[in-house]
């Protein structure tokens, strides 16, 4: 079952669908085209998010990463939601968001050993893979480099940039971004791609619980234009 929920992102418009494993097959622009078509069904209280122009221009984003690497709260801090204690994603997320002249398009797939056997059904078209890592969980560091390196072999995502997120660094323990790098061996298994390793933490104790936050943001813009 899909549901459609609306928030503000930096005074824009964003949309979100909940889907299963079973939308696959849906391309970035056939959701956005479907949201569109739909959304007249949904509320009419939200007229400026239904005037989204044809022309704006759709940014495909993969996100993807073992169980457990905290996913679904890095999407939560980029699209300004509130973050929510959760279980791990099963099957896959779809959130959209206008910034500008560009929809983003952003696909979260879940990270338990049965989904990551359908990561490669997503990577059709793929502007930007986004692979997050439990920069504490260090037990299953060999194994989160094993499954980068083998979804970066599919030759549909020959040259895609991609941003490596050192996720939980406010946790003790946590290795840092320039470590992660060097462990994961990215300067091998991701010699054919635009790379960064980017630390990122959700402390919500702490007064900016949002640390990090604009460093992410910021190596997202520069890694699609």
């Amino acid at each position: 079952m899909s549901e459609s929920r609306f928030w503000p992102f930096n005074s824009k418009r964003v949309i979100f669908f909940g889907s299963g494993v079973a939308a696959l097959s849906i391309c970035a622009y056939s959701a956005y085209k479907y949201w569109k078509q739909s959304r007249e069904s949904i509320d009419e209280g939200f007229e400026d998010a239904s005037r989204v122009e044809e022309r704006i221009q759709v940014v495909r984003v993969l996100v993807i990463g073992l169980d457990r690497s905290g996913k679904s709260t890095l999407i939560s801090q980029l699209l300004n939601l509130p973050v929510e204690e959760d279980m791990p994603t099963e099957g896959s997320k779809l959130s959209m968001a206008e910034i500008g002249q560009k929809a983003y398009s952003i696909w979260e797939v879940g990270g338990g050993e049965k989904y990551r056997k359908s990561w490669t059904h997503f990577v059709q078209d793929t502007n930007l893979v986004i692979f997050v890592v439990d920069s504490t969980d260090k037990s299953r560091f060999q194994l989160a480099s094993y499954e980068l390196k083998k979804i970066l072999a599919d030759e549909r995502l020959d040259g895609v940039p991609l941003i490596v997120v050192a996720n939980k660094q406010d946790l003790p323990g946590a290795v840092e971004a320039l470590e992660l790098f060097k462990t994961l061996d990215l300067s091998t298994i991701c010699s054919n791609h635009l790379t960064t390793c980017v630390p990122m933490a959700y402390d919500k104790k702490s007064s900016t619980p949002h640390l990090y936050l604009d460093r992410i943001r910021f190596a997202i813009k520069d890694m699609v234009e």
